[in-house]
């Protein structure tokens, strides 16, 4: 596959958006740590940073940035944005709902009515609803009404889909990796920090190699070739990572 680094060059965004992105990829790290407990406001940063790309023309770049800055993938981001414009303005919801109950009544094929009924069966702060409860209730709806519940009607995942969707995981270690990076930065010089400080550049350069190849190990989407059924453009994967889809797209 082909290697390449995923952040997003400062020479094609103006440096007051290039800084706002960097404050929100610092926020989404540390809001995906606790992401259940606020998984909206977590929503809404991803957002945020798909705004500030798209408003300078850079949308393309969303999906390569989000998976090399805050190692989340297309899907989930794009999960993440449906889930902000939907209940971005109830950050309260963290507590009642669980990240995958909010995406489940986030999604489009949900009729507000449903939406607001689960939300006011919602649990409590010491109880929040799981995503089953939700996909109960939206197919109990669906029946009452007559029409059959959109998950019935999804065929099961392929293994390429499945990869992209657990992407996240490998997501974690580009976070690891970013938080090395920043108490490395910020180590102070006292006693004993001196063989660390001394080759701090050293260090720091073998940390965003690693980043580099980890994150052209993420899976970013279902190879647009093969559909995920395995071809010689993906390396036989069935996904791709961000930096090959940019040049497949």
């Amino acid at each position: 596959m082909a290697t390449a680094t995923v952040s997003v060059s400062t020479d094609v965004i103006p440096s007051a958006d290039d800084k706002k992105l960097a404050a929100l990829a610092e926020d989404i790290r540390k809001t995906n740590r606790h992401a259940g407990a606020a998984f909206i406001d977590l929503c809404n940063k991803v957002k945020a940073a798909h705004d500030v790309l798209a408003k300078t023309g850079k949308e393309g770049k969303f999906t390569g940035w989000i998976a090399g800055e805050c190692g989340i993938s297309k899907s989930t981001a794009y999960r993440y944005i449906m889930v902000a414009n939907v209940f971005g303005r109830q950050k309260q919801l963290s507590d009642r709902l669980s990240p995958q109950a909010a995406i489940e009544l986030a999604k489009p094929d949900v009729p507000p009515a449903v939406r607001k009924k689960a939300l006011a069966a919602a649990g409590k702060e010491d109880n929040p609803v799981e995503a089953e409860f939700a996909r109960q209730f939206i197919r109990a709806e669906a029946s009452a009404n007559n029409q059959p519940p959109a998950s019935d009607k999804k065929k099961k995942a392929t293994p390429a889909e499945l990869a992209v969707e657990n992407a996240p995981l490998i997501g974690k270690v580009v976070n690891t990796i970013n938080e090395a990076a920043r108490i490395l930065k910020g180590l102070p010089a006292v006693p004993g920090t001196e063989a660390v400080i001394d080759r701090r550049d050293e260090i720091m350069r073998d940390l965003y190699a690693i980043k580099a190849k980890v994150g052209t190990a993420i899976p970013a989407a279902v190879c647009p070739k093969c559909k995920g059924k395995k071809c010689a453009q993906c390396g036989n994967a069935g996904w791709v990572n961000s930096a090959l889809l940019k040049e497949m797209s």
